[in-house]
């Protein structure tokens, strides 16, 4: 069996009506962070058919001989791929900071935002020591990718003798493409 993500947070709720007491609500309100013993699983032969289960401790009784239904309130799931894979040839670019050597940066597969692949230039040029300091002390970097939220745009600024060659790879295609 795997396990579930999903996380019901507010909401299971089984209405029943009695005849003789005109109307009564069995309201069952499941946290499944705060509930011991309650367990989302999903059975490996039922993820082709999306079936989930949820297994309360103890188990939850109600009345066979009336009709019950069940109400999600949320749901939260969340569904993820790389957008820097080796596999799609967008993991590597290549700078040089004196026109003659150059450097070749290669991404570890992964889910990128802008700011995490400014973070791995970043992180690849302190490593080869391809940074000045300002005169507070701070890092300033040659070659900075900044999203621009009230455009959806990336600036990418190259400063001094730096270049950037993204030749022979895939790499603007992970959004930069479109966002450029």
């Amino acid at each position: 069996m795997l396990k579930n993500q999903l996380a019901l947070t507010e909401g299971l709720r089984a209405n029943q009506r009695s005849n003789t007491h005109g109307f009564s609500q069995l309201e069952r309100f499941a946290d499944m962070r705060e509930l011991p013993g309650a367990e989302a699983t999903e059975d490996e032969d039922d993820y082709k058919t999306a079936a989930s289960s949820i297994k309360f401790n103890p188990p939850l009784k109600l009345d066979p001989g009336f009709r019950h239904f069940l109400a999600i309130d949320r749901l939260s799931m969340t569904y993820s791929w790389y957008n820097i894979r080796s596999d799609y040839n967008n993991n590597t670019i290549k700078y040089t900071h004196d026109g003659t050597t150059w450097q070749t940066i290669t991404f570890t597969d992964g889910m990128y935002s802008y700011s995490d692949i400014n973070d791995y230039i970043h992180q690849y040029m302190d490593q080869k020591c391809h940074h000045s300091t300002d005169s507070k002390g701070a890092k300033v970097y040659s070659i900075n990718l900044t999203f621009i939220l009230s455009t959806y745009r990336v600036l990418l600024s190259i400063d001094g003798d730096y270049q950037l060659d993204l030749r022979g790879t895939n790499f603007l295609e992970t959004d930069l493409k479109r966002n450029l």
